[in-house]
Order: C-alpha cells, then structure tokens, then sequence
C-alpha cells in the first residue's frame, strides 16, 4: 500500500497536513529570533514585516492562516514556524498555531477536491478524515504561491 508522509499543522480548529518532502524544520517562534525589517513599500498583507532568524539565514515569515484568507494571528512571536521550500529555491517559515506532528496516510485515504473547489484553492489538493475524525486538508506548499509572489519572499 502506497503511502504520504505529511507534518500535521493547526490554524485556529482546522488541521491542515503539508508533505514532509516540502518541510525543512519546525520550531518555535520566540522574540529572539524576530527580526523587524525596514519598511519596503507596501507588503502583502499575508507576509510578516518581521523575518525569522534560522542558522545563519533571515526566512520571510508568512502567516498562513491569512495567505489562505482566515483569520489573522494574533502574535506571531508565540506561535510555531514550518520552515517549507515554496520552489524556484526559495524556503520562509510558515507561521501556524500548532504543530502536531508527523502522520503517515495511506494514498487510497485521501479525497482529491472536486474539480470546481480545486480551480478556487489550488494549493489545497485533497483530504483525509485524521486520528481524532476531523477533516486535515492537504496543502502544496509549492503552490502557495506564484512565481511573481516569490519574489516578495526573496526581497522583503
């Protein structure tokens, strides 16, 4: 039986899985590794003015809960951060409210979206029922974003 390695995140009461493959690191947000950037024009509202400080890099920080038009954090240095590789080589941390773990989900478990909501969310690509009966949406992290919105990513 086939089967997907996913990092399990949550945003408010919704679970959301990304593939491992895409996740580099998960750790915790903390005032220490916030770094405020100057002003440069107006950002997008889903990106951060701060960046994380992670090894020797600065990531952009994306609150995921608005790139995918929830709600928006209330701090995010208590949050947790997923440190994802978007593609074109460009990685930032994905400012979510919990990580809960690893999850192994069998290939034949998953629903793919029907065709009209999979137009509208692209970067969600199917669903499983979790451990605990709720409904975990997959997300590409690849498909977060467009190559021109990497951009920002790269000069903020």
């Amino acid at each position: 039986m086939d089967s997907v390695q996913t990092v399990i995140v949550k945003l408010g009461q919704q679970s959301f899985a990304m593939l491992l493959s895409q996740v580099e690191n998960v750790i915790a947000s903390s005032s220490e590794r916030l770094e405020q950037q100057p002003p440069r024009g107006t950002l997008p509202l889903w990106l951060s003015p701060h960046r994380l400080h992670y090894h020797s890099d600065h990531l952009p920080i994306v609150e995921l809960s608005r790139r995918l038009g929830m709600t928006m954090m209330e701090k995010v240095d208590s949050c947790e951060m997923v440190i994802v590789r978007v593609g074109g080589g460009v990685r930032c941390a994905l400012a979510v409210d919990q990580a809960q773990g690893i999850s192994t989900t069998a290939l034949d478990g998953i629903t793919p979206l029907p065709r009209w909501l999979n137009r509208e969310a692209a970067t969600v690509w199917g669903s499983y029922i979790g451990g605990a009966g709720d409904i975990v949406l997959l997300l590409d992290c690849e498909a977060l974003f467009t190559p021109a919105e990497r951009t920002w990513l790269t000069m903020s």
